[in-house]
C-alpha cells in the first residue's frame, strides 16, 4: 500500500470513489448530497488538483483506489474512503498521513468541517467539535461540523 500524490487523470476514479463512499450517508439530505457530489464531479476535481497550495494524495494498494484526502496548510478538505474499505482502519490511516505531513509544516493543530456522517470517526481520532457549521459550495450549502485537532508537544 502507498500513497501517491494526485494528478489530473486521476479525477475520474477519485469523483467514482467520493460517489461510492457517500452511498451510505443517510445524515445529510438529498440536496446537500447532490451538492456534495457537483463540488467533487470530475471537472471539479480536476480543477482542484491544478491548485498549488493544495495536496491531494491518493491511497492505492497496487492500482487499486482505496482512499483519497487533499489539505491546504493546517486543513483537511477532503477525505473519502471506498464503500467497501470503510470501517477497516483505512481512514485512521489517511488521517494519520496528513496529520504527519501538517506537523512536519510546523502547525500545533489540525482543522477540518466534517461531514454529518463522519463526525464520530473524527471524534475518535481526537478531534474536538468547534461548532456547527456550514460550507457553502457554489452548488449549495452542506451542514458540518468545524472540528480541531491539537498536536502533543
Amino acid at each position: 500500500m502507498k500513497f501517491v500524490k494526485a494528478k489530473i487523470e486521476d479525477a475520474k476514479r477519485c469523483n467514482y470513489l467520493i460517489r461510492n463512499s457517500i452511498q451510505t450517508n443517510a445524515k445529510n439530505t438529498q440536496k446537500e448530497l447532490s451538492a456534495i457530489l457537483k463540488n467533487n464531479s470530475v471537472t471539479c476535481l480536476k480543477q482542484k488538483f491544478l491548485e498549488k497550495e493544495r495536496n491531494s494524495y491518493l491511497l492505492l494498494d497496487k492500482e487499486f483506489l482505496i482512499g483519497y484526502v487533499a489539505f491546504k496548510d493546517n486543513e483537511v478538505l477532503s477525505l473519502y474512503v471506498a464503500k467497501r474499505f470503510q470501517n477497516k482502519g483505512f481512514g485512521r490511516k489517511i488521517l494519520f498521513f496528513i496529520e504527519k505531513k501538517i506537523r512536519k509544516k510546523g502547525f500545533r493543530n489540525v482543522k477540518l468541517e466534517s461531514s454529518l456522517s463522519a463526525r464520530d470517526f473524527y471524534e475518535k481520532q481526537g478531534y474536538k467539535v468547534l461548532s456547527n457549521s456550514t460550507h457553502k459550495t457554489p452548488f449549495g450549502n452542506i451542514r458540518c461540523f468545524l472540528m480541531k485537532k491539537s498536536f502533543s508537544q
